[in-house]
Protein backbone atom coordinates (compact mmCIF):
# COMPACT_ATOMS: atom_id res chain seq x y z
CA UNK A 1 0.00 0.00 0.00
CA UNK A 2 2.50 2.43 0.79
CA UNK A 3 4.73 2.10 -2.50
CA UNK A 4 1.12 2.47 -4.61
CA UNK A 5 0.08 5.45 -2.19
CA UNK A 6 4.05 6.77 -2.19
CA UNK A 7 4.93 6.08 -6.05
CA UNK A 8 2.27 5.00 -8.40
CA UNK A 9 -0.07 7.88 -6.87
CA UNK A 10 2.13 10.27 -8.76
CA UNK A 11 1.68 8.01 -11.67
CA UNK A 12 -2.40 8.26 -11.26
CA UNK A 13 -2.34 12.46 -10.14
CA UNK A 14 -0.99 13.17 -13.64
CA UNK A 15 -3.63 10.57 -15.52
CA UNK A 16 -6.31 12.65 -13.62
CA UNK A 17 -4.61 16.40 -14.19
CA UNK A 18 -3.53 16.68 -10.76
CA UNK A 19 -0.26 18.31 -10.73
CA UNK A 20 3.21 16.84 -9.93
CA UNK A 21 3.80 19.47 -7.14
CA UNK A 22 0.07 18.94 -5.75
CA UNK A 23 0.69 15.27 -5.45
CA UNK A 24 3.22 15.83 -3.53
CA UNK A 25 2.06 18.14 -1.26
CA UNK A 26 -0.28 15.63 -0.70
CA UNK A 27 2.51 12.83 0.50
CA UNK A 28 3.87 15.32 2.84
CA UNK A 29 0.70 16.01 4.44
CA UNK A 30 0.92 11.88 4.35
CA UNK A 31 3.58 11.43 5.57
CA UNK A 32 2.93 14.13 8.32
CA UNK A 33 -0.03 11.84 9.43
CA UNK A 34 2.06 8.58 9.86
CA UNK A 35 4.40 10.00 12.15
CA UNK A 36 1.16 10.76 14.33
CA UNK A 37 -0.51 7.36 13.40
CA UNK A 38 2.35 5.18 13.77
CA UNK A 39 3.57 5.84 17.18
CA UNK A 40 -0.42 6.02 17.83
CA UNK A 41 -0.70 2.33 16.97
CA UNK A 42 1.96 0.96 17.78
CA UNK A 43 0.92 1.88 21.79
CA UNK A 44 -2.38 0.85 20.81
CA UNK A 45 -0.89 -3.09 20.09
CA UNK A 46 1.02 -2.76 22.96
CA UNK A 47 -2.44 -1.98 25.24
CA UNK A 48 -4.26 -4.55 23.75
CA UNK A 49 -3.65 -7.57 20.72
CA UNK A 50 -0.70 -6.59 18.60
CA UNK A 51 -2.32 -8.99 16.07
CA UNK A 52 -6.31 -7.32 16.25
CA UNK A 53 -4.30 -3.82 15.61
CA UNK A 54 -2.33 -5.61 12.78
CA UNK A 55 -5.16 -7.36 11.35
CA UNK A 56 -7.10 -4.45 11.67
CA UNK A 57 -4.65 -2.45 9.18
CA UNK A 58 -5.27 -4.83 7.03
CA UNK A 59 -8.96 -4.63 6.46
CA UNK A 60 -8.87 -0.87 6.06
CA UNK A 61 -6.27 -1.23 3.52
CA UNK A 62 -8.24 -3.75 1.83
CA UNK A 63 -11.48 -1.80 1.86
CA UNK A 64 -9.49 1.92 1.26
CA UNK A 65 -8.46 1.98 -2.34
CA UNK A 66 -12.35 1.66 -3.48
CA UNK A 67 -12.51 5.66 -1.66
CA UNK A 68 -9.03 6.64 -2.29
CA UNK A 69 -9.54 6.65 -5.78
CA UNK A 70 -12.66 8.45 -6.43
CA UNK A 71 -11.39 10.93 -3.99
CA UNK A 72 -8.70 11.18 -5.68
CA UNK A 73 -10.55 11.93 -8.97
CA UNK A 74 -12.24 14.58 -7.24
CA UNK A 75 -9.22 17.21 -7.67
CA UNK A 76 -9.65 18.31 -4.26
CA UNK A 77 -6.84 19.15 -2.22
CA UNK A 78 -9.46 18.33 0.99
CA UNK A 79 -10.92 15.27 -0.60
CA UNK A 80 -7.41 13.79 -2.22
CA UNK A 81 -5.78 14.42 1.60
CA UNK A 82 -8.43 12.44 2.69
CA UNK A 83 -8.43 9.86 0.81
CA UNK A 84 -4.82 9.49 1.51
CA UNK A 85 -5.60 9.45 5.25
CA UNK A 86 -7.94 6.59 4.60
CA UNK A 87 -5.19 4.29 2.91
CA UNK A 88 -2.78 5.43 4.97
CA UNK A 89 -4.46 4.79 8.05
CA UNK A 90 -4.20 1.26 7.38
CA UNK A 91 -0.85 1.00 6.75
CA UNK A 92 0.25 2.96 10.02
CA UNK A 93 -2.15 0.43 11.51
CA UNK A 94 -0.40 -2.51 10.21
CA UNK A 95 2.69 -0.88 10.54
CA UNK A 96 2.57 0.36 14.10
CA UNK A 97 2.21 -2.71 15.12
CA UNK A 98 4.60 -5.15 12.86
CA UNK A 99 7.56 -4.09 14.72
CA UNK A 100 6.36 -5.79 18.33
CA UNK A 101 4.49 -8.66 16.24
CA UNK A 102 6.38 -9.94 14.03
CA UNK A 103 9.16 -10.88 16.40
CA UNK A 104 6.66 -12.79 18.36
CA UNK A 105 5.90 -15.18 15.44
CA UNK A 106 9.08 -16.80 15.02
CA UNK A 107 11.02 -19.20 18.38
CA UNK A 108 13.49 -17.77 19.68
CA UNK A 109 16.60 -19.95 17.94
CA UNK A 110 15.43 -18.02 14.28
CA UNK A 111 13.69 -15.11 15.40
CA UNK A 112 16.44 -12.57 13.74
CA UNK A 113 16.72 -14.88 10.20
CA UNK A 114 12.40 -15.47 10.25
CA UNK A 115 11.67 -11.90 10.47
CA UNK A 116 14.65 -10.58 8.26
CA UNK A 117 13.75 -13.11 5.57
CA UNK A 118 10.14 -12.84 5.78
CA UNK A 119 10.10 -8.66 6.08
CA UNK A 120 12.47 -8.40 3.05
CA UNK A 121 11.20 -11.04 0.21
CA UNK A 122 7.58 -9.72 1.31
CA UNK A 123 8.60 -6.42 1.00
CA UNK A 124 10.22 -7.46 -2.79
CA UNK A 125 7.63 -9.61 -3.52
CA UNK A 126 4.76 -6.90 -2.62
CA UNK A 127 6.26 -3.80 -2.46
CA UNK A 128 8.81 -3.41 -5.28
CA UNK A 129 6.47 -4.69 -8.16
CA UNK A 130 3.59 -3.04 -7.38
CA UNK A 131 4.04 0.17 -8.56
CA UNK A 132 4.57 -1.59 -12.28
CA UNK A 133 1.90 -3.85 -11.82
CA UNK A 134 -0.33 -0.71 -10.70
CA UNK A 135 0.91 1.32 -13.74
CA UNK A 136 0.12 -1.79 -16.23
CA UNK A 137 -3.04 -1.92 -15.06
CA UNK A 138 -3.73 1.51 -15.76
CA UNK A 139 -2.41 0.92 -19.68
CA UNK A 140 -4.07 -1.99 -20.28
CA UNK A 141 -7.50 -0.70 -18.52
CA UNK A 142 -7.55 3.06 -17.98
CA UNK A 143 -9.53 2.63 -15.34
CA UNK A 144 -8.87 2.63 -11.52
CA UNK A 145 -10.96 -0.40 -10.53
CA UNK A 146 -8.32 -3.22 -11.80
CA UNK A 147 -5.86 -1.67 -9.58
CA UNK A 148 -8.03 -0.95 -6.35
CA UNK A 149 -9.15 -4.75 -6.85
CA UNK A 150 -5.27 -5.97 -7.16
CA UNK A 151 -4.82 -4.14 -3.60
CA UNK A 152 -7.60 -5.84 -2.29
CA UNK A 153 -6.49 -8.84 -3.33
CA UNK A 154 -3.54 -8.17 -1.69
CA UNK A 155 -5.20 -7.39 1.53
CA UNK A 156 -7.09 -10.66 1.29
CA UNK A 157 -4.21 -12.41 1.06
CA UNK A 158 -2.76 -10.45 4.17
CA UNK A 159 -5.96 -11.44 5.88
CA UNK A 160 -6.08 -15.15 4.83
CA UNK A 161 -2.44 -15.29 5.77
CA UNK A 162 -2.80 -13.83 9.38
CA UNK A 163 -5.84 -16.39 10.10
CA UNK A 164 -2.85 -18.81 10.74
CA UNK A 165 -0.10 -16.65 12.44
CA UNK A 166 0.45 -17.74 15.96
CA UNK A 167 2.50 -15.95 18.58
CA UNK A 168 5.05 -17.53 20.31
CA UNK A 169 5.37 -16.76 24.19
CA UNK A 170 7.91 -17.88 26.85
CA UNK A 171 6.16 -21.09 27.33
CA UNK A 172 5.81 -21.92 23.70
CA UNK A 173 9.86 -21.34 23.43
CA UNK A 174 11.49 -24.06 23.21
CA UNK A 175 15.05 -23.81 24.72
CA UNK A 176 17.50 -25.99 25.21
CA UNK A 177 18.58 -27.28 28.20
CA UNK A 178 21.87 -25.73 29.39
CA UNK A 179 23.22 -25.71 32.79
CA UNK A 180 23.83 -21.79 33.89
CA UNK A 181 27.63 -21.41 36.28
CA UNK A 182 26.28 -20.46 39.45
CA UNK A 183 27.05 -16.94 40.17
CA UNK A 184 27.15 -14.56 43.16
CA UNK A 185 23.48 -13.14 42.58
CA UNK A 186 22.10 -17.56 42.24
CA UNK A 187 20.25 -19.04 44.80
CA UNK A 188 22.75 -21.63 44.92
CA UNK A 189 25.52 -19.43 46.59
CA UNK A 190 23.27 -17.33 48.31
CA UNK A 191 22.11 -20.11 50.40
CA UNK A 192 25.46 -22.34 50.39
CA UNK A 193 26.71 -20.71 53.29
CA UNK A 194 23.87 -21.09 55.22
Amino acid sequence: MFYLGSVFSLKYGATVHVSHDVMLELLVVSCVFLIVAMPFFGWLGDRHSRKAVFVGGIVVMTVAPFAWFPLLDTGSFPLMALGFVLLFTGFAANYGAQAAFLPQLFPTVVRYSGMSISYNVGGLLGGAVSPIVATSLLSSYHSWKPIAVYMAAAGVIGLVASAFLREYSERTVARPAVETPATAASPEIATAGI
